[in-house]
């Protein structure tokens, strides 16, 4: 897998892998909370030109550049076939952090769905298909191997395989999925989402 790559990071007041399936550019997130208020730094890197057939991911409207705890973060994820590929795809997330101590199950305690929702849960949306919980119960805690460079500890969360679980990825650039999330407290690290597009 030839990633692109974004970055959004999260982090306490007082803190190139492969993905099974096809090739797929890759993004991250990367925002630095300070307080309640988040400054966002973004950096962009393109795959290869000779990258093998896949699905390329960017941001058709990116997450706020300044949420707070107890407010909602959204995203629009976009998605391209790239040398003629054609296909459903589901949606990869994995948050890496500069902390061992963001493992799956302390993760799961602060980050919901929606804000004042039950912790525990991720959401995400496939085109024009219901949204859908992406729930931490089956996450795998990673230790080594994280796609973001630097990081101490992952959380791998399950991917959602069913029918309308996935977005059929076309020539055109479109909207595929839609992301969000809140956190009800604060991280002990410096977290980074990651999105990749898999069979």
């Amino acid at each position: 897998m030839n990633p692109n790559a974004e970055v959004r990071t999260y982090s306490k007041p007082s803190g190139h892998r492969k993905v099974a399936g096809i090739p797929v550019s890759l993004i991250a997130l990367a925002l630095a909370l300070s307080g309640v208020v988040a400054a966002v730094i973004v950096s962009h890197y393109q795959s290869a030109p000779s990258s093998p057939a896949g699905a390329s991911i960017s941001w058709a409207s990116a997450p706020a550049t300044s949420p707070n705890i107890n407010t909602l973060v959204t995203g629009q994820l976009q998605a391209q076939g790239i040398n003629g590929f054609t296909g459903s795809v589901k949606l990869y997330w994995e948050i890496d952090s500069s902390s061992a101590l963001d493992t799956c199950a302390f993760l799961s305690s602060i980050l919901s769905a929606t804000v004042g929702g039950a912790t525990g849960n991720v959401q995400q949306t496939a085109g024009a298909n219901p949204a859908v919980s992406v729930s931490f119960l089956s996450a795998t805690d990673l230790t080594t191997g994280m796609i973001t460079v630097g990081s101490v500890h992952g959380c791998r969360l399950i991917e959602k395989a069913t029918a309308t679980d996935k977005y059929a990825v076309t020539s055109l650039l479109t909207n595929s999925f839609a992301v969000q999330w809140a956190f009800n407290d604060f991280t002990n690290g410096a977290l980074t989402f990651q999105f990749a597009y898999d069979l």
